[in-house]
């Protein structure tokens, strides 16, 4: 199944000030049928865009960096 999420809110950062955040992302996710009903199977990424008050905005920038762990610092 091809499946396309968006979602659009307000969040307020530590500062105290109050911003418009949309984020939509695409991904291929694989259901099976089992004696409980159908479960997800496995979902894979696919294309994703998050804006912060209109301007382009990656949310795991801004996350420390844990040790022992990849990723942006």
């Amino acid at each position: 199944v091809n499946a396309t999420e968006s979602m659009a809110g307000t969040m307020k950062t530590p500062d105290g000030k109050t911003h418009t955040t949309t984020s939509t992302g695409t991904s291929t996710d694989t259901w099976m049928k089992t004696s409980k009903g159908w479960m997800l199977h496995s979902m894979r990424p696919g294309a994703s865009k998050t804006t912060m008050d209109g301007k382009p905005y990656d949310p795991y920038a801004a996350l420390p960096m844990t040790p022992g762990k990849k990723g942006k610092t």
